[in-house]
C-alpha cells in the first residue's frame, strides 16, 4: 500500500526499488516516517533493511552524498526489534568513498531538508544513531560553495548545543572552522555573529575548540593570504580583541 501511494504521490514513478538512487531512498523513508511516525510496521521495516542493505552492498559504487542521504534512513531502520541497521558502520565506508560533486540548483534545500528529517527521527528511540551534523560538514569542505555553506549555516545555527556538540566536537573543529571560513571569508562581521552563538551554546567551554580554532586563524594559508591587505588585517585584529574564548 505504502508503495503505491508513494508512486501516486510522486507522479508514478515506476522505477524498482533495485534502481532507486540515494535521495529517493530519502524521500521514501522521509514518506513513511510521516505516515508511521514510531509505529513502523515490522512487515514494511523488514522489507525496508532487505532493499537498503542491498543499495549498500559494497559492489555498489555510492559517493559520499549517497551515504549522507542514507543517513536519516538507517537511523529510522534502526528502531528497536531484532532486524534493524543500528550495526552498519557508516563512518568507515563515508571516509573510504570518493567525492563526486554534486550540481543541483535546490542542493541547499536538500541538504537542509535531510538534516530536518534526520532531527526528527533521532527523538524516536533509535538505537546507536548516526549524526548527519558530522558528516555534512566533509561535503561542504570538499564542495567549497559558499552560498550552500552559508545556508547550512544559517540552519545549524537554530538548532540546540547538544547539535553543535557534535558539529563542532573536538574532532570535528578544523572542519567546522574551515567551513565557516568558505562562508564567511573575511567578512568579520559574521564570524563575531556565529561565535557569539557559539558562546551562548557553551560549545567553547573547556578551552580545546577555542585553541583549535585559534590555530587556524594563525596558520591556514587560504586565510592568511585573505588578510594579507591591510584593511583586512585590521579588522581581523579588531574581531579577535573581541573573542574571549580564545
Amino acid at each position: 500500500k505504502w508503495k503505491l501511494n508513494y508512486s501516486k504521490k510522486n507522479g508514478g514513478s515506476t522505477a524498482s526499488v533495485g534502481q532507486w538512487p540515494s535521495w529517493k531512498w530519502f524521500e521514501v523513508i522521509s514518506y513513511i516516517f510521516e505516515q508511521y511516525q514510531s509505529n513502523l510496521p515490522s512487515i514494511i521495516k523488514d522489507m525496508l533493511i532487505n532493499n537498503i542493505m542491498s543499495h549498500l552492498d559494497p559492489s555498489e559504487k555510492l559517493f559520499k552524498w549517497d551515504l549522507f542521504f542514507l543517513i536519516p534512513c538507517l537511523n529510522y531502520l534502526s528502531l528497536p526489534g531484532a532486524n534493524n541497521t543500528s550495526g552498519i558502520e557508516l563512518s568507515q565506508r563515508f571516509e573510504k568513498s570518493d567525492y563526486l560533486e554534486w550540481k543541483d540548483n535546490d542542493l541547499d534545500k536538500k541538504v537542509i531538508s535531510v538534516l530536518q528529517t534526520d532531527l526528527r527521527i533521532r527523538k524516536l528511540n533509535v538505537i546507536a544513531p548516526k549524526y548527519s551534523e558530522e558528516y555534512v560538514l566533509d561535503l561542504l569542505v570538499v564542495q567549497k560553495d559558499r552560498k550552500l555553506s552559508q545556508s547550512i549555516l544559517e540552519f545549524l545555527f537554530s538548532q540546540d548545543n547538544e547539535v553543535w556538540d557534535h558539529v563542532c566536537s573536538i574532532d570535528n573543529g578544523n572542519r567546522c572552522w574551515n567551513v565557516m571560513l568558505i562562508a564567511f571569508q573575511v567578512d568579520f562581521t559574521q564570524w563575531g555573529r556565529y561565535f557569539e552563538k557559539l558562546n551562548k551554546l557553551r560549545i567553547f567551554e573547556g578551552g580545546e575548540l577555542g585553541s583549535s580554532f585559534l590555530i587556524q586563524f594563525q596558520t591556514n594559508t587560504e586565510f592568511i593570504k585573505l588578510v594579507k591587505s591591510s584593511e583586512n588585517f585590521l579588522a581581523f585584529l579588531a574581531f579577535m580583541q573581541q573573542q574571549k574564548m580564545m
